[in-house]
């Protein structure tokens, strides 16, 4: 290629910006390999030679007591993620009722406790409420009677067929399908 720069094969940028860390190499760092174990450690840049020399003596596992690799390996499993038992309890502590709908805790928005459990409403969240003719403050009660109304109005045998009514319906049912989402299964 004539008029074009050497590039770096993975960066992209030209290779006379880096040059080869390793002690008294002139050549393009190419390649980078990481200083420690840490996921955001700064990396080395090496030319091909000396990055396949520092890969062939780096110990990934140096420092860690036996234990602590074993740890590792075993949450490597499940790529280093929480996990419990299927059907297994995870705790009151960890269960979350943003909305209120379970009829125990806050409503919408109005009485939300603050905190790290609680999410913010997004924005179909309200456009959801919105359709049905709600506000943030409304309870899980009050969204399954305003759908069942609303349904009950929309009905096209109520209706004689009418489009618009028939158009109307369904944007009810999209909402109180993506309201649904955060509702108890067995109160659906």
């Amino acid at each position: 290629m004539v008029g074009k720069s050497k590039r770096y094969r993975f960066t992209g940028r030209p290779a006379a910006e880096r040059i080869c860390d390793w002690p008294r190499c002139d050549l393009p760092g190419e390649f980078r390999a990481p200083k420690d174990r840490s996921p955001a450690s700064s990396f080395w840049w090496f030319c091909l030679e000396h990055v396949r020399r520092y890969n062939a003596n780096w110990d990934f596992f140096r420092g860690m007591s036996e234990d602590e690799i074993d740890d590792f390996r075993d949450s490597s499993q499940t790529w280093h993620r929480p996990t419990w038992q299927i059907g297994g309890d995870r705790g009151q502590s960890e269960w979350r009722d943003p909305f209120g709908f379970s009829g125990v805790g806050p409503s919408f928005r109005g009485n939300r406790a603050p905190g790290p459990l609680t999410r913010p409403l997004r924005r179909k969240d309200i456009l959801a409420l919105r359709t049905l003719g709600l506000d943030e403050t409304s309870s899980s009660e009050d969204v399954r009677k305003q759908y069942a109304r609303l349904v009950k109005l929309y009905h096209p045998d109520t209706n004689d067929g009418d489009n618009s009514a028939s158009n109307r319906l369904q944007a009810v049912v999209e909402a109180y399908n993506h309201l649904a989402k955060y509702l108890p299964r067995s109160n659906i």
